[in-house]
């Protein structure tokens, strides 16, 4: 489970954030036991969102870890609540409220 989540988010050139997503609300058993189990602590040691979202240039380390929990707390969140909105809407709402805190260039 660790390996195919890793495998997920290392695909970087090829998968964006919104597929990720998808691929968590089609398999919400397995990752409801991924969270249960804390098998995203060592991933969030790991994982830097850098491909996914792009910082500004004076982002620092604590807004780069910031993100990071809050990403995994919406979808911790909305797994619990089985998924009930749409991948295209946490994506939205993920990449909104990055924005609101000036984390996210207007590239995205």
């Amino acid at each position: 489970m660790v390996t195919q989540y890793n495998d997920l988010i290392d695909n970087k050139e090829k998968l964006a954030f919104l597929e990720m997503l998808k691929n968590i609300a089609a398999h919400q058993d397995t990752y409801e036991l991924f969270f249960y189990f804390h098998l995203d602590r060592k991933l969030s040691e790991n994982l830097d969102f850098l491909h996914y979202f792009v910082y500004p240039s004076d982002a620092n380390a604590y807004d780069k870890i910031f993100v990071q929990a809050a990403v995994n707390a919406v979808i911790k969140y909305w797994l619990k609540n089985q998924c009930q909105e749409s991948p295209e809407e946490i994506n939205e709402l993920i990449i909104d409220k990055i924005k609101c805190l000036g984390l996210l260039n207007n590239q995205q």
